[in-house]
């Protein structure tokens, strides 16, 4: 996903619309990450997408998980840009979150300005 002073490129966003209840629900997400699947095994966080490479991230090499309103930024090499990133609204995202959290690192940093988490998150963030 695009950060705020960079804008997203057209063609890596895709408009999903369905209807709900009788009312028309439209919603653009990243085009890379639909269909994906996040495992998160003993040692890695993993992105699977079709017709992608997958995203491999090792935990151990995690230092830093911010946990944003919309998205959340794993950061484990050095650099501006994460190495994987999520929608918060994931299904199952809040359990992710809650579970990457307490397998990360010791020395690792997890930003999370809101605070709706943070009892879930053991006193990390």
């Amino acid at each position: 996903m695009a950060s705020a002073d960079e804008p997203p490129a057209p063609e890596s966003e895709v408009s999903v619309s369905l209807t709900l209840n009788g009312s028309e629900v439209t919603r653009t997400v990243e085009a890379g990450t639909l269909l994906s699947t996040f495992r998160l095994t003993e040692d890695q966080l993993r992105q699977e997408r079709p017709l992608h490479a997958n995203k491999e991230v090792p935990l151990s090499e995690i230092r830093r998980m911010l946990i944003g309103g919309r998205t959340v930024e794993i950061y484990a090499s050095p650099g501006p840009k994460p190495d994987l990133e999520f929608d918060r609204k994931l299904q199952g995202g809040d359990e992710l979150i809650e579970k990457l959290a307490g397998r990360l690192p010791e020395g690792a940093e997890i930003e999370h300005p809101s605070g709706e988490l943070a009892g879930r998150l053991g006193g990390r963030a």
